[in-house]
C-alpha cells in the first residue's frame, strides 16, 4: 500500500476554460464587426453584385492564404473536385446574397440568409430524416 495518495481526478465541469489570449479577443471583435457590417457596406457600394462577390472572395483568400501555408496543411490533389464544388457554392451564395441587396432591404436579405437552418431541416424532412437537436438549436 502506498503512503502517497493521488489527488482525485478533476472533472471537465470543475475545470475553468482557458482564457483566450488578448489578440484572439481583438481578432474576434474585428471578425464580428466585419461580418455584421458586410451587408450594409455592400448595399452602399456602387458596384455590381458579381464584382463585389469576386473581390470579397479574393480578399478572403489573400488574407487566409498565409495562415494556410504556415500551418503546412494544404489540400492535396484528391481534394480538388470538392474544393471546386465548394468554390462554386460560395460563388452562388455571394452572387445571390449581394444581388438580393439590390432588390430588397438589408434587413430582409440578411433575414433570408440567416434562415439556412430552417431550409436544412426542411431538406432533411424531405429526405425522410428527422432533424436532430443541434439543427434546431442552430
Amino acid at each position: 500500500m502506498s503512503l502517497t495518495t493521488d489527488p482525485p481526478p478533476v472533472s471537465i465541469i470543475e475545470r475553468a476554460p482557458p482564457k483566450p489570449a488578448p489578440v484572439d479577443l481583438i481578432l474576434l471583435v474585428i471578425a464580428v464587426l466585419a461580418v455584421s457590417s458586410s451587408a450594409s457596406l455592400a448595399r452602399w457600394a456602387e458596384a455590381p453584385a458579381l464584382a463585389l462577390a469576386f473581390w470579397r472572395t479574393l480578399g478572403g483568400a489573400v488574407l487566409l492564404s498565409p495562415a494556410a501555408f504556415r500551418s503546412g496543411r494544404l489540400p492535396g490533389r484528391e481534394s480538388l473536385p470538392l474544393l471546386i464544388v465548394a468554390g462554386l457554392a460560395l460563388a452562388m451564395h455571394f452572387g445571390s446574397f449581394l444581388a438580393s441587396l439590390e432588390r430588397t432591404s438589408v434587413a430582409a436579405s440578411v433575414t433570408l440568409v440567416t434562415t439556412v437552418p430552417i431550409f436544412v431541416a426542411v431538406w432533411e424532412w424531405s429526405r425522410g430524416r428527422t432533424p436532430n437537436r443541434r439543427t434546431w438549436l442552430a
